[in-house]
Formats: C-alpha cells, sequence, structure tokens
C-alpha cells in the first residue's frame, strides 16, 4: 500500500468493513443516549464514527510495513452466536507484538464483529466515555458535529482513555 492512506482506506472498505456490525457499534459505544436520538441522529452518527473509524485505521496501517497478522485457532459450538477471534499483530524490527480480539455475534447469514480488543483495551469502551463527554457539552447534535469536524480535517480527534 506503499503508505498510501487512501489506498489502505479502500481495502479497509472492501476487505474490513463489511465485517463490521457498525449500527451495533456505534450503539453500544453512544450508549443510554442512543435512545434519544432521532432515526436521521443514528444513522448520521453511525456514518460518522464509521469514517472516523475508517480513516484512523488506515492511518495507523500505513505507517507499518512488513506486518504479519497470526489468527488463532477458534472451535465454535453450534448453538454459540457469540465468540472472540483472538489474533495477534507481529510488527517489523523487533517491536513486542499487538493482541487484537473481535468479539463477534452470529447474525442469519455470517458473523459481524461488534468490539475489538487491542491488548486488552476495549474500543466500544474507550469510545463510550469520550462520547459521553461529548454528548454532555452538546448533545447528541454536538458528537455528530464534532464526528463531522473530525472526518472533514477541521478539529483532531476527541482524546480517548486508554484505560481497561
Amino acid at each position: 500500500r506503499e503508505g498510501d492512506k487512501n489506498k489502505m482506506a479502500s481495502l479497509i472498505e472492501e476487505k474490513i468493513v463489511p465485517h463490521f456490525d457498525f449500527d451495533r457499534i456505534t450503539r453500544l459505544v453512544v450508549g443510554k443516549s442512543w435512545r434519544e436520538a432521532t432515526p436521521e441522529q443514528k444513522q448520521a452518527l453511525v456514518d460518522q464514527f464509521r469514517t472516523m473509524l475508517v480513516r484512523s485505521y488506515s492511518a495507523a496501517y500505513t505507517t507499518y510495513s512488513q506486518i504479519a497478522i497470526d489468527v488463532k485457532p477458534l472451535k465454535v459450538a453450534p448453538n454459540e452466536d457469540d465468540v472472540t477471534v483472538q489474533s495477534q499483530i507481529k510488527l517489523p524490527g523487533g517491536a513486542p507484538p499487538v493482541n487484537v480480539d473481535y468479539a463477534m455475534f452470529k447474525t442469519n447469514a455470517d458473523w459481524k464483529v461488534y468490539d475489538v480488543k487491542v491488548d486488552g483495551i476495549s474500543m466500544v469502551t474507550t469510545y463510550r466515555s469520550t462520547f459521553q463527554d461529548e454528548i454532555r457539552k452538546g448533545g447528541i447534535p454536538g458528537l455528530i458535529q464534532t464526528l463531522a469536524d473530525v472526518n472533514a480535517g477541521k478539529i483532531a480527534a476527541p482524546s480517548v482513555s486508554t484505560t481497561k
């Protein structure tokens, strides 16, 4: 991908995004405030959060080359509908590997990711704290505007807590 963020974003959109349930992820991240949002606001939240995540992950992955991803074996019982797929990203140059776990649920057609834990830190929990701060400041419209401003490059992404 030669460090090209746009190429990486296209690759993520094509290969990774279809396996994520962004509606569920956004609902979990927004938390109890989700019920207060109109259908239009909910869709705007999903769209803006998805765009922010794709951009941030494409930027992160373009900083590395020669990474290897080791997906750990998983046994799923026929009646299971919620699993965690464990993986490890091996970075070049002797850097310590990064553990990445994907919480997934079974839909009628396939499995979808609804949370990602990087070295034990949940994306949902991390963003929930940050989004609640934004909602306290400006309500759901304020959160949507903040995400839109981040995606337009007008402001930096809100800082997220990295506590477990």
